[in-house]
């Protein structure tokens, strides 16, 4: 037993993700840089409508951004799902978002949750980081700590640091996993390395009582 307490980070880790929702929706914002004419709009959609899938992926983008155009989560949804019907995952966690924090007709956490399954089945990081939090804090399903670690592994595989911070606590406190203490810090550690300062800060406190791989 290594005696570990619960810290800061482990207990207040889900307030950084709160940075991670606000810049989710800061980027609907800023999704298209420049306007789009009403002509650029029915070029893409006849291009989507010839199985440009593609095109259809962009126009989920342009309907949510309302750059040029009225903004209309319904259309951006619509086209979204479309192109992740074809295995664009980055479409998939788009439709994800938009069923999560789109406009309240469009909303629906099942569906956000599965969108975002979808995303992470075909390599899109940001879809298995917010599947592990959506299973994690029982958002769209039941409470599932064992399938959120699951999933914040491959977000942290996938290069997301809140994914591998993710886990480490669920290591850390036996959240879904039998408590490792060791594991807690390894992922830390790869949170770290990723650039997540917490993550590097949770290492260097648990370095005193855990060796890790590469330590001094």
């Amino acid at each position: 037993m290594f005696g570990l307490k619960a810290s800061n980070f482990a207990q207040g880790i889900w307030l950084k993700a709160i940075g991670v929702v606000w810049c989710l929706l800061c980027c609907f914002a800023s999704a298209t840089a420049m306007a789009q004419t009403e002509e650029d709009i029915a070029a893409v959609e006849g291009a989507c409508q010839r199985g440009r899938l593609a095109s259809c992926a962009w126009l989920g983008e342009v309907f949510h951004a309302g750059k040029g155009i009225a903004r209309d989560d319904a259309k951006a949804l619509a086209y979204s799902v479309m192109a992740c019907s074809g295995n664009i995952a980055s479409a998939c966690a788009h439709a994800g978002r938009l069923f999560r924090w789109g406009e309240e007709n469009v909303r629906n956490l099942a569906r956000a949750l599965a969108s975002y399954e979808l995303a992470c089945s075909e390599g899109n990081g940001e879809g298995c980081l917010q599947a592990a939090f959506m299973l994690r804090d029982g958002e769209g399903a039941v409470s599932n700590p064992s399938a959120s670690m699951v999933y914040g592994k491959e977000a942290c595989i996938h290069g997301e640091a809140l994914g591998c911070a993710l886990v480490a606590s669920g290591y850390e406190l036996g959240n879904g996993v039998d408590s490792d203490a060791k594991r807690a810090f390894e992922y830390y550690r790869k949170a770290c390395r990723l650039q997540l300062e917490l993550g590097c800060e949770e290492e260097r406190r648990l370095s005193g009582s855990v060796k890790g791989p590469g330590s001094k």
